[in-house]
């Protein structure tokens, strides 16, 4: 029998926190990246913000993927 439970949406201040504070952060991880190729890129915190809120907005429209739909009643 499948388990299924239920999550609490993420936040935008969720993705902010993911995209910044672990050791491993996607934002550290680009900036490392790009870094060798000599190229500097600095992330605002507005941009890191505008990333945040465009995660949520797409979390949101998809949240429900994957499951299946209610079943009909006649």
């Amino acid at each position: 029998m499948p388990i299924r439970v239920e999550l609490q949406s993420l936040k935008e201040e969720d993705f902010v926190r993911i995209l910044t504070e672990p050791k491993n952060a996607l934002i550290k991880q680009y900036v490392a990246l790009l870094e060798t190729e000599g190229v500097k890129l600095n992330i605002t915190d507005d941009a890191v913000n505008a990333i945040a809120k465009f995660a949520t907005s797409v979390n949101e429209s998809t949240e429900n993927i994957g499951r299946s739909p209610p079943p009909h009643h006649s």
